[in-house]
């Protein structure tokens, strides 16, 4: 049942499904580095990071990872 639900997702969005997550990874990436070469404190990168994760990730997951802590 989840393999014929995944290869129905799989048909319907095709290489978008792979393409969107990579091309976000790498703009948070350059960003990171553009950041870096700019000289900005270490801590503003990290926040940056931590913050883009924050973005993608869903809300619920934020929620339940917070509270484990």
């Amino acid at each position: 049942m989840f393999v014929d639900r995944l290869r129905y997702e799989l048909r319907i969005l095709g290489g978008w499904i792979f393409a969107v997550p990579l091309a976000i990874m790498l703009a948070v990436t350059v960003l990171a580095l553009l950041l870096s070469h700019a000289q900005i404190m270490p801590i503003r990168i990290a926040q940056v990071l931590t913050g883009s994760i924050e973005m993608i990730l869903p809300p619920q997951y934020i929620y339940e990872c917070k509270t484990f802590l």
